[in-house]
């Protein structure tokens, strides 16, 4: 099993002259690469962040649907145990696809001389 990992220190195309990937290939390249999460920390600015969560939400939005659908046996009082049991075993299976978004800026502050 591979480890998980999160870069907490990637800057997008609105990190001037730090970044170059736009929010979108940084998402998509993470999720290839089997990552659950990756923080957004542009340089000052913060203009990123709605397109970042945006985009995690659309990527995350299958996942989520596919949860409701097991929830949706887990609240049938029709369904067997043993489809509550499988309904339950997949939730926990597809809450470890939801791709999280971490927020970040950075910044820095100028020294004034005494």
């Amino acid at each position: 099993m591979a480890q998980k990992f999160t870069h907490l220190h990637v800057h997008s195309h609105y990190s001037i002259l730090d970044g170059m990937s736009k929010v979108p290939e940084i998402v998509d390249k993470c999720i290839k690469n089997g990552m659950y999460s990756v923080a957004l920390t542009d340089h000052g600015v913060m203009y990123g962040m709605k397109e970042f969560a945006d985009y995690v939400d659309k990527k995350n939005g299958k996942v989520k649907d596919a949860i409701k659908e097991q929830e949706a046996i887990l609240k049938d009082e029709a369904a067997t145990e043993e489809a509550k049991a499988g309904a339950q075993a997949e939730i926990e299976k597809l809450k470890g696809q939801i791709f999280k978004p971490i927020f970040g800026v950075e910044a820095y502050c100028a020294r004034r001389k005494p």
